[in-house]
This record gives structure tokens, C-alpha cells and sequence, in this order.
């Protein structure tokens, strides 16, 4: 049941882990100390005006396809990948006290792989304006019975307030935002 749920959404080597735990149930609600990660495409909608249909939703397939790999490979969750943005979960499902330093670091070492990539691809990962927030607190995660194969549903403050943190790098023309109780 673990693999399935978390199939593409966890790395292989944490799925493992998962499979093998015996602690973790998702049969019940649980509630869990967590950071949340969002990046998005800021300038999308230049992008949608500048762009061919083909072309922006070609754009957006390379761009998730890079950073869930990426995050991935960093020991995130990768809870959803699409067109709003991806958002990452670090401390679920598997326990970390250091969840907010592993996600900051993610966003870190996420930022400057895409730099180096997008500089390489001035055509298309070039074209983007990255933008990344990140932020820690109380989650409630279950999942829900009545879609084929389970689906996780989280619940929490931390996802709202990274996605508010993305869109604030805008103002104050930084690139990665964090709140305070992922900075402490």
C-alpha cells in the first residue's frame, strides 16, 4: 500500500525505507512537524503571452520534470508537480527534526542547479524566473479511501504560507524565502 501510494513521489531508496518501516500508518490521520517547499514559474504569464501554446506547455513539462527529479533526489516528498507550481514536503512521511534545514537546503542546492542548467538552455529554462518559498509547521496528512489507489491529502498552514513566500520574493527581488520557524 506505501508503494503504491507514494509511487513517483518519493525516491526509490525512501520508498524502500517506507515499505520497510512497520511505524508508519496512514490508516488514521496523522500529524506531523513538517516544511513545505514552493517553486514556481513567476513569470508564467509573460510566458503564456510570449509563448506558442506548444511551446509554454513544453516549457512547463521540462521545467517540472527538472525540478521533481531534483527534489527527489534531495529526500522530498514530492506532493504535486503542475502548472501552479511544485510543492515538496520534507518530514513526511518519514520523520525528520531536521526538516526545515533540509528543505532550505534543497532550495539552495535547487536554485544554483537550475542556474547552471537554464544557462545552458537560454531558449527555454533560460526563459525563467524562479521563484521559491519555504516554510515549517503543523501538517494533518490521510488519505482519502474513495480514489482509486489512495491519494494524500495535506493539510496544514506551511503550504499556504511558502506559496504567499514565492510570490513575495517578487517584491523583494530575492529568489528563495523562508518564515521564521523554518529559519529558526
Amino acid at each position: 500500500a506505501a508503494a503504491r501510494l507514494f509511487h513517483n513521489r518519493l525516491a526509490p531508496a525512501a520508498q524502500e525505507r517506507l515499505t520497510k518501516s512497520e511505524s508508519f500508518d496512514l490508516s488514521q490521520p496523522v500529524a506531523r512537524d513538517a516544511s513545505f517547499l514552493f517553486c514556481e514559474i513567476a513569470n508564467e504569464t509573460d510566458l503564456i503571452d510570449e509563448l506558442s501554446p506548444s511551446a509554454c506547455a513544453q516549457l512547463t513539462r521540462e521545467f517540472i520534470d527538472f525540478a521533481s527529479r531534483d527534489f527527489l533526489e534531495a529526500g522530498g516528498y514530492l506532493h504535486a508537480a503542475d502548472g501552479e507550481g511544485i510543492r515538496v514536503l520534507f518530514g513526511f512521511p518519514g520523520k525528520s527534526e531536521r526538516h526545515a534545514f533540509e528543505a532550505a537546503q534543497a532550495a539552495l542546492a535547487f536554485r544554483d542547479r537550475f542556474r547552471t542548467a537554464a544557462s545552458g538552455k537560454p531558449d527555454s529554462l533560460g526563459k525563467i524566473d524562479l521563484r521559491l518559498g519555504v516554510s515549517s509547521g503543523m501538517v494533518i496528512a490521510t488519505v482519502r479511501e474513495d480514489v482509486p489507489g489512495g491519494e494524500i491529502v495535506i493539510a496544514g498552514e506551511p503550504l499556504e504560507v511558502a506559496r504567499r513566500l514565492a510570490r513575495a520574493n517578487q517584491i523583494y527581488g530575492s529568489q528563495i524565502l523562508l518564515d521564521p520557524r523554518a529559519f529558526s
